[in-house]
């Protein structure tokens, strides 16, 4: 009953309220006095008369509506959907007027859903061998090809494989059939069926619903709500060779729509740039969507007059958009120029609407095609018009100072080299700065940048001799930044606009620029006397002064730090570190100047932190950030006390790191970037659960979830796969990194409908650019590296919490990629989110901190290579087993190529690293030894043995890892990996001995010998790796570690936190290394 509701509540009262005015306007003299609208029907149509009951129950009526919705009511209840005098009334009241066609369908709709009513109770109760009953019944009266699609979608229910192959061939029988099917709503029936059957194999959805779909168009045409309906369903699942012909015949049939001719051209496009059509097919139609946007925008240059364009041609600024990303494919610029200098295509014609993008477009094209004198006209043009009042005295193109122009303004003066433009760049320069101009101090910051810029980068001085001789003891690329420090140095983007040129400058003018900013007031005053002009007076007085009584100005000694941190590494680092001066390290004193401004900031913040919102950071909160940066470079320069993992110079800076970003937490708790950190150090410490709570606080929404999962799911199978129990507001809950796997997993799941729903809006409403961006971000979500990710570690934990379910195969399209040259995976990690201060030149602060090898290529690939092989292993032999045939058929693809396939493991762990030899070792053997030699049989037993020695050289090297773990106790992340990689290890080799055993006599009688000696040294291999997690849970439970936690927390840090929050963050620490090591109660050993 899909439409009983939708129609008695929504359709019908409106519907019938139109017919009833309308027959008040044109029929007045054959309405009745009464009103009646059932006398009209009654008096001018050839229906048998309605009983007396039903027409005394109309004549009272006392509304049309009211009426109406009576004339339907009492058919639905007491008519007979077999009698067609019926439905005629029906009929006859939506076509009389012919404008309710519609209204029919969705009465014969009703009707119909009517009629099966008790086959849909009966799926509803999943009751389906009574439902199939039903529709058998029914089709043995009358064949009708809704019961038939419906009896398929109630057998797919059954989720039986061989039922559900049955049904896949029926399909694709059906999508050849001649004459084809023309119901829509069996074709909807078909979709949901094969959608429920393979639900990701968008391929076998063309071949079948796609085809059936472009079918029922061309049988009917005409009906431009089936052509709709079709077009959206082959959009949803990316089968644009059926859109394409779909939209093909729109454009067609329903000329007045002039919407369908760039769906059409937009829709050539995409099908030109997927991967899933031929290489001449893909540009034969990008050649045609060029032709064709081209003879679109020709016809919009015929415009006769303001907004009168031919029917066919290009009026809005979407549809220019479309023009220009249609163009890139040609990669012809010239044609782009063209049209965008164009008075009727341009960015200043009446169909662009003033629309920004294009402007940056024709900035964009000018500048690859190395237009110069065209860019800096261009640029100066809009200049000029951003800082021009309009008639009202405003600012009205204020936009037009972006920083992109002021950007292709300068390029443009250094790539042509003129002096005459660099006097016009000067002037107009000057001219936004001129403080009697009254421009908005957000887009005067551009022209002060640009003021930055010009001074760097070029070669002619932007002042002239006498402001030269002003400059005393600085430089003039110093007091430009002096100067703009001064004007914006309490933004939050100061660092990051200055960054570049901070770099740039010499090591004398950086420590001059340095001793300012560090308030060295000896320097300050040597220069004041030095300067022949005390212009700089001010400035140097604000720079050289602390000031934390309000956010802005907190901001500015927060800059101060960072060019000062900045400095150090462009200098400093670049030199051997001399331990000798360890009391002078400019690194320490840095940490210690950040932090007693912290704590100062933080004591007298109330009246700021007062005005701030709750979700906004704290002004100071990079302090804290920053002293962290320096305390973890501490203890990266050196390694000691090895033996114990505590007291090791990188585990004690870690620890007061993480210590004082948990307490600037406290005061800004939606920093993401502390939290980024404190998952980052908490991983390393071995701290699981808080690494956890940590990744909770971000609360990563959608598209989050694929760039930033990484920096907790990347692993954590061998890391803190457990459930655990966390307190979280009072009340004790269970957690488990699972969860966090099933949210990303859904939102892979769920992102391809929301995307092809947003796809579809756009299509509605023309803004086609934006179908391009989405189709992108599908695109990299689909190939996504963090997806892959997801899959492997979710398989990983439910095999080792849960190793007595059955391994399921892989998804359909990593299978393939151990197999393949090329690894058709993207990865879409966020690496810049994280807070870095460092140089431009150097490693950012990111790699500084990867303790473990970050998310690789190459590292997905083996683990999905070891995936395959744990499915393949645990498949036994089966003479007519078709899993069992596929599976030595891929090793048997893996073992003809592995020679020429090889992979890097330089971005992978040593364990991960012998793990991918075993693995893929274990696969040459699994082939090789239970399949009838096609070599002489010296060469066989050969490869076989020189595959098994190195299979042992193999397996003894992660012996060794295991034996020489140092300070396991409490167990770091690099202890914890080794120990899990190696259990798992272990237990890959059970399955290979046990899967090479169910050959019997069809396997290779060495290697069942060879395998029992292995099973020896996977037998020593677990007892090792579960006597050191007994060992690491029985060392946690003695007492001492709190006070260990706190041994490593200096003198300047506990000035700053207080003793009662560090004893409690200590407390926390132990619990977690204890509530980690209680997931290796799941290294168990196992039955060999």
């Amino acid at each position: 009953m899909r439409l009983n509701s939708f129609i008695s509540d929504c359709i019908l009262p409106k519907v019938m309220t139109v017919v009833w005015q309308h027959i008040h306007c044109n029929h007045a003299n054959d309405v009745g006095a009464d009103g009646s609208l059932v006398n009209y029907v009654i008096a001018n149509y050839s229906c048998r008369l309605i009983d007396s009951q039903f027409e005394i129950l109309f004549k009272t009526s006392c509304t049309p509506v009211f009426s109406a919705q009576h004339i339907f009511s009492y058919l639905f209840t007491h008519g007979n959907s077999q009698n067609h005098e019926d439905i005629l009334i029906f009929c006859t009241l939506s076509t009389f007027f012919g404008s309710f066609v519609s209204l029919t369908d969705s009465i014969m709709d009703y009707l119909r859903d009517r009629q099966y009513t008790s086959v849909w109770n009966a799926v509803n109760a999943k009751n389906y061998k009574q439902a199939i009953k039903l529709i058998e019944k029914k089709l043995a009266k009358c064949p009708d090809d809704y019961l038939e699609a419906l009896k398929i979608y109630v057998r797919g229910k059954s989720n039986l494989v061989s039922e559900n192959l049955k049904i896949l061939v029926q399909i694709e029988e059906l999508a050849c059939r001649e004459p084809c099917l023309s119901n829509p709503d069996a074709i909807d029936l078909y979709d949901e069926t094969i959608t429920g059957i393979l639900p990701d194999s968008l391929e076998t959805w063309a071949k079948t619903i796609g085809e059936l779909r472009w079918k029922s168009v061309k049988l009917s045409s005409k009906n431009e709500k089936l052509c709709l309906d079709a077009l959206e369903a082959c959009l949803s699942k990316n089968d644009l060779d059926h859109a394409r012909k779909i939209v093909n015949v729109m454009e067609k049939n329903f000329q007045k729509n002039r919407n369908y001719i760039f769906w059409n051209v937009t829709i050539m496009v995409l099908f030109s740039l997927s991967d899933n059509y031929p290489d001449d097919e893909k540009k034969l139609w990008r050649n045609l969507a060029i032709a064709q946007i081209n003879k679109l925008a020709a016809s919009t240059k015929l415009s006769t007059g303001p907004g009168l364009y031919p029917a066919k041609s290009i009026q809005t600024p979407q549809e220019i958009l479309l023009l220009h990303r249609i163009l890139q494919l040609s990669e012809t610029p010239e044609k782009s120029i063209e049209y965008l200098e164009d008075p009727y295509l341009g960015p200043e014609s009446l169909a662009a609407k003033g629309n920004w993008e294009l402007w940056r477009l024709r900035l964009k094209w000018l500048s690859r095609s190395k237009k110069w004198s065209l860019l800096f006209e261009t640029s100066m043009s809009l200049l000029k018009r951003a800082r021009t009042k309009d008639t009202t005295g405003n600012f009205s193109e204020a936009q037009y100072c972006d920083w992109i122009v002021w950007s292709s303004l300068l390029l443009s003066v250094v790539e042509s080299n003129e002096q005459n433009y660099c006097n016009r760049a000067r002037s107009e320069i000057i001219a936004h700065l001129n403080p009697d101009l009254g421009f908005d101090k957000s887009w005067k910051r551009n022209a002060s940048l640009a003021y930055v810029k010009f001074q760097f980068e070029n070669s002619v001085s932007f002042s002239d001799d006498s402001e030269n001789s002003l400059c005393g003891s600085f430089s003039i690329k110093t007091i430009a930044l002096l100067k703009y420090l001064y004007e914006y140095g309490h933004t939050s983007m100061a660092f990051i606009d200055l960054r570049p040129y901070f770099e740039s400058l010499t090591t004398t003018e950086g420590t001059k620029l340095c001793n300012i900013l560090a308030q060295k007031s000896k320097f300050i005053d040597h220069c004041n006397e030095r300067e022949q002009n005390n212009e700089l007076t001010p400035i140097l007085e604000k720079l050289s002064s602390i000031d934390l009584s309000s956010s802005a100005e907190m901001t500015r000694a927060v800059n101060n730090l960072k060019l000062r941190y900045l400095s150090y590494c462009c200098v400093h680092e670049q030199k051997p570190y001399d331990s000798s001066s360890r009391d002078d390290d400019p690194l320490l004193n840095l940490v210690r100047e950040a932090m007693k401004l912290y704590k100062t900031a933080i004591g007298s913040s109330e009246h700021v932190t007062g005005n701030l919102l709750v979700t906004d950071r704290h002004p100071v909160d990079d302090m804290a950030v920053l002293a962290s940066m320096c305390l973890i470079k501490l203890g990266l320069r050196s390694e000691n006390n090895k033996s114990d993992f505590l007291k090791s110079s990188k585990c004690s800076r870690i620890i007061q790191a993480t210590v004082l970003l948990e307490y600037a937490w406290t005061y800004s708790r939606h920093n993401f970037q502390i939290s980024l950190l404190l998952i980052r150090f908490y991983t390393f410490l071995g701290c699981g659960s808080l690494a956890l709570r940590a990744y909770r606080r971000l609360g990563l929404k959608q598209i989050q979830l694929d760039t930033l999962s990484y920096t907790l799911v990347d692993r954590i199978s061998t890391f803190h796969p457990h459930p655990y129990d966390q307190l979280i507001d009072g009340m004790t809950a269970k957690n488990s990194p699972v969860d966090h796997l099933t949210k990303q997993h859904k939102l892979y799941q769920k992102i391809t409908g929301q995307i092809s729903s947003n796809i579809w809006l756009s299509f509605q409403h023309g803004s086609y650019d934006s179908i391009f961006a989405m189709k992108g971000v599908s695109e990299r979500l689909s190939r996504s590296l963090s997806a892959a990710t997801c899959v492997i570690e979710s398989r990983r934990i439910t095999r080792l919490l849960v190793p007595s379910n059955d391994v399921n195969a892989l998804p359909k399209k990593y299978v393939e990629m151990p197999l393949s040259g090329t690894f058709n995976l993207l990865d879409n990690n966020d690496y810049f989110t994280f807070p870095s201060f460092e140089s431009n030149q150097g490693p950012n602060f990111t790699e500084l901190c990867n303790f473990f090898p970050p998310p690789s290529l190459n590292r997905i690939r083996s683990s999905i290579f070891w995936e395959q092989m744990q499915y393949i292993l645990s498949l036994r032999y089966e003479s007519n087993g078709t899993k069992h045939m596929l599976g030595r058929k891929w090793l048997e693809r893996y073992s003809n190529q592995v020679h020429t396939n090889t992979l890097d493991t330089t971005g992978m762990t040593s364990d991960e690293a012998v793990a991918h030899e075993i693995c893929q070792l274990v696969a040459l053997i699994a082939y090789l030894s239970c399949e009838t030699p096609n070599l002489s049989k010296d060469e066989y037993e050969k490869s076989l043995h020189t595959y098994n020695t190195k299979l042992i050289e193999a397996f003894e090297k992660q012996r060794s890892l295991v034996a020489q773990l140092e300070f396991v106790i409490p167990a770091s992340q690099s202890t914890l990996h080794t120990l899990y990689m190696a259990y798992e290890v272990g237990k890959l080799m059970i399955t290979f001995n046990t899967y090479v055993e169910s050959f019997e006599s069809s396997a290779n009688e060495t290697q069942l010998e060879i395998n029992k000696k292995f099973m020896h040294s996977v037998s020593y291999l677990i007892d090792d790796v579960v006597s050191a997690a007994q060992s690491i849970k029985a060392g946690l439970q003695k007492g001492g570690w709190l006070d260990q936690v706190l041994g490593n927390i200096d003198d300047e840090l506990k000035t700053l936190v207080t003793e009662d929050f560090m004893e409690e963050w200590a407390g926390l620490v132990v619990e977690s290394w204890r509530e980690c090591a209680s997931g290796l109660d799941y290294l168990v050993v196992p039955s060999i």
